[in-house]
């Protein structure tokens, strides 16, 4: 059920469009998200995730609460900036269903946390 969402739940887009310009939209979203404007972090989100699976190895179940609240904190980082894009022609721009399917991951990351 999770898995269909992505595909049954339209993009939001606050210009309104045609159902037939869909797959011309996810690829402008997807090509102006947000994420393209944070590319100085990426550096960041690399070794972090490293020096948690080294401490991992090293600590063990010390860290694995740690790991998962950091996943998780990414994955709703990842909805919000791979997903929405500002856009000249149709304005806010959300591919709402990737949205949703990256929230319920992160929330089960979260529970796995917990």
């Amino acid at each position: 059920m999770i898995a269909l969402s992505g595909s049954i739940i339209p993009a939001y887009v606050s210009k309104g469009y045609d159902w037939s310009e869909m797959g011309s939209i996810l690829g402008i979203i997807f090509s102006q998200a947000i994420i393209e404007s944070l590319a100085p972090l990426y550096p960041i989100f690399r070794v972090i995730p490293i020096i948690l699976i080294i401490c991992i190895i090293f600590l063990h179940n010390k860290v694995t609460r740690i790991f998962s609240v950091y996943v998780s904190i990414t994955y709703v980082l990842f909805a919000i900036v791979q997903n929405i894009a500002m856009t000249d022609e149709y304005g806010l721009a959300i591919v709402t269903g990737n949205v949703v399917i990256f929230l319920v991951v992160a929330g089960f990351w979260m529970w796995e946390a917990k």
